[in-house]
């Protein structure tokens, strides 16, 4: 008796497909994602994420991630770290830069654990199969452009404060 008949014949061409690994557009990996992070906020990871799920194809991912990190994460974050600011303002000021960095690096860790949670299985089967990155300069852009909007995010409510006076007088 034949002990495989049940067995199924599954062709490696069609189980192999997968679009991560068929992309040959380059992708960011977590470490990038966790560089950026720590320089620019977990706004320039989100949008790593989210360019990585553009150049899979996932168009309705990428614009979903981007909005996520634009409208609620960027305005999160300068959330916090104004509340951290305010809080260490009235304690030792040589702590400030200390505390900060914890804060910055315990967001980085955040965003780089979700970015492994969204697309971990995927990088490691881009690496394993010699897939190309995307560059330290793109990362570098990225950054610079969150940066930007962060600062928009930070500046925002002492602009509106001014302007709010100077219409008043």
């Amino acid at each position: 008796m034949d002990d495989r008949v049940y067995a199924k014949r599954i062709d490696p061409a069609v189980a192999a497909h997968d679009p991560a690994t068929h992309s040959s557009l380059p992708w960011f990996t977590l470490r990038a994602m966790f560089v950026a992070s720590l320089l620019a906020t977990p706004v320039a990871g989100g949008w790593m994420i989210a360019l990585n799920y553009r150049a899979r194809g996932n168009r309705g991912w990428a614009w979903l991630s981007f909005a996520v990190a634009a409208l609620l994460i960027a305005p999160t974050v300068a959330f916090v770290d104004y509340g951290v600011m305010a809080i260490s303002y009235n304690h030792d000021p040589q702590r400030v830069p200390l505390q900060m960095g914890a804060l910055l690096s315990l967001q980085a860790a955040a965003v780089t654990a979700v970015g492994y949670i969204l697309q971990g299985d995927e990088l490691q089967a881009r690496r394993q199969c010699g897939l190309p990155r995307r560059s330290w300069r793109a990362a570098c852009l990225v950054s610079i452009v969150a940066m930007a909007l962060l600062l928009i995010y930070l500046l925002a409510p002492a602009f509106l404060v001014e302007l709010a006076a100077g219409l008043r007088v």
